[in-house]
């Protein structure tokens, strides 16, 4: 499988929303156990959404990406006033 990205992947909302769901999640944890937050956070939280957010059924499917494995995921900037 194929993973799908946009390198302006904060310009989907819905993108954005998961994201920032994630985020909040792994502050939450790294506050509480920071010993074990990072396994924990991707155990539970981040291996869940990330297919949702790179697989087949994702909200940038119809976008193009240069994503190779191994290489990380492009970012342009963000525009002020989006997050």
């Amino acid at each position: 499988m194929s993973q799908k990205w946009c390198s302006r992947w904060w310009a989907h909302r819905s993108v954005r929303f998961r994201i920032r769901s994630m985020w909040l999640a792994y502050e939450s944890l790294a506050r509480r156990d920071p010993a074990i937050c990072d396994e924990v956070f991707l155990r539970t939280i981040g291996d869940h959404h990330m297919p949702m957010l790179t697989g087949e059924r994702s909200p940038m499917v119809a976008c193009t990406s240069s994503h190779q494995p191994g290489k990380l995921l492009k970012s342009d900037p963000i525009e002020e006033g989006t997050l």
